[in-house]
């Protein structure tokens, strides 16, 4: 957990974000939104670059707005609309997760590298 919390700093926070920020990190190179380790400043930067999709692709990045947030990554869209996504915290691990979009409000977030 410590390496992956080393993608944004934030040790001692909630770690589904800084599960992202380092796929990104090891994957692309550079972490997003400033290093964040926050669900709601990484939509919000998201929102103001444009980035925010209505459909998901495998890869985007999904934000939950639940509580404070929770995030994973998209691997699987099904047709009916659900989709798989990997989440860092979840159950206190890294688990691929079954979601519905119409149970759980979420946003999609597509960086501009994976367009």
């Amino acid at each position: 957990m410590h390496r992956i919390q080393s993608a944004t700093g934030a040790y001692r926070a909630a770690w589904c974000v800084s599960t992202v920020q380092y796929e990104d990190l090891h994957v692309l190179g550079s972490t997003y939104a400033n290093r964040t380790a926050g669900v709601y400043y990484y939509l919000d930067y998201a929102r103001s670059h444009g980035h925010v999709v209505a459909k998901p692709l495998p890869g985007d990045v999904v934000a939950y707005l639940i509580g404070n947030g929770h995030m994973g990554r998209v691997v699987n869209v099904h047709k009916d609309g659900t989709f798989d996504a990997v989440e860092g915290n979840h159950m206190d691990g890294c688990f691929l997760v079954p979601r519905n979009p119409r149970w759980v409000p979420c946003r999609f977030v597509r960086r501009p590298e994976y367009r």
